[in-house]
């Protein structure tokens, strides 16, 4: 009967962490090879207000405004950057301001993203209603060794912050920090109530 429970409980948890992303829709979203060169190797399962979102859904601005909790297979003995954008900033149709940063924490030791340090506090704009979602997505790299940042002003103005999220070089910041990946991917198409 043990033997039976072990491998209940087992099974449980391989379900449990079950994500089901096609990755060769970043293909299909025209991720790949517009934003990003290639595609993730594996999904990211994320939760927002513990329950979990499937990747390519759409969804409402209103319910992912908070901190999403993430699951991916992680090594402990290495470090990870998470990066969120917004390929669509301004809209769709002109996304003069795109990739907009939404979210970057760097040497995140395996899976424990709150040990990691906050780049770019997690934020989702606020908009009046649009009619076509916003590409958001998801990726987290490897890193080869501990990613240092310039130190910047704790008294940015809330225009600032804005300013300097906008056309984030996502493959220059990469190249740059000399991150491997996407290890991990997540893709979301975002309404705006």
């Amino acid at each position: 009967m043990e033997i039976f429970q072990i491998f209940l409980l087992a099974a449980i948890s391989v379900i449990g962490y079950r994500c089901d992303c096609d990755l060769s829709d970043y293909k299909k979203g025209k991720i790949v090879p517009g934003i990003i060169p290639k595609a993730p190797e594996m999904p990211i399962q994320v939760f927002y207000k513990n329950k979990s979102i499937e990747c390519g859904s759409k969804v409402n601005s209103l319910s992912i405004r908070r901190t999403p909790t993430l699951n991916y297979t992680c090594d402990d003995d290495k470090l990870y950057t998470i990066i969120m954008i917004d390929v669509d900033e301004l809209t769709p149709q002109k996304p003069i301001l795109s990739p907009y940063r939404l979210w970057l924490v760097a040497n995140i030791p395996g899976c424990n993203v709150s040990e990691g340090d906050t780049h770019t506090k997690y934020f989702v704009p606020i908009r009046s209603s649009q009619p076509d979602p916003h590409r958001y997505i998801m990726m987290i790299y490897e890193q080869p060794r501990r990613i240092t940042f310039q130190k910047e002003s704790s008294n940015k103005s809330e225009l600032q912050e804005f300013i300097n999220r906008q056309k984030f070089d996502l493959n220059g910041f990469v190249q740059d920090k000399h991150l491997q990946g996407p290890i991990f991917g997540y893709f979301l198409y975002v309404i705006f109530a």
